[in-house]
């Protein structure tokens, strides 16, 4: 038990620093030309989560599957011109991706795109702190979600998913 508790020890200032590095990339970017943050905190979702759902399923289902949102933060960036820097600002955050405690989930490389797609999973079905990093010539995005998600629930949202039913719902718009 004294040697588990000195490996958390240990491990914890390592995966802090991770989380603190891609703090540190959002804040050095955010709000600067070309770029645009998006922070949602706890409390939207609480607010969300505190909503009667009675006859929407699919909005029910959402609130289940997410056992415990922390935030949400999405940065992108737009290159208005032909100089490649979106993919400067792909790889400077993969470098700072913490690889050591996140499995990655998906990895797409093709000469157009680069997505990486990475969560921890603290235990079987449940997948806690998702980074989504995509990069071309000409976009950049990251996407850090910080909460827990029941993967089974989420597969039973995406089994009933419905695209004709949003189409519809843009269409009335």
């Amino acid at each position: 038990m004294k040697k588990l508790f000195l490996l958390l020890t240990l491990a914890a200032p390592l995966w802090l620093s991770a989380q603190q590095s891609l703090n540190r990339f959002f804040d050095k970017y955010a709000g600067s030309e070309g770029f645009t943050s998006v922070n949602v905190s706890a409390d939207l979702y609480d607010m969300f989560a505190s909503m009667d759902f009675e006859g929407d399923e699919d909005l029910a289902l959402v609130k289940e599957a997410i056992l415990d949102f922390r935030g949400l933060q999405v940065l992108t960036y737009e290159d208005a011109g032909e100089n490649g820097q979106a993919l400067k600002y792909f790889d400077e955050a993969l470098a700072l991706l913490p690889r050591d405690d996140y499995t990655e989930m998906l990895s797409v490389t093709s000469p157009d795109d680069n997505v990486r797609i990475l969560a921890r999973s603290p235990q079987e079905g449940i997948v806690d702190n998702v980074l989504i990093l995509v990069g071309n010539d000409d976009e950049f995005v990251l996407v850090k979600v910080d909460g827990s998600f029941d993967l089974s629930r989420l597969g039973a949202l995406a089994k009933d998913f419905d695209m004709e039913k949003i189409h519809e719902k843009r269409e009335e718009m």
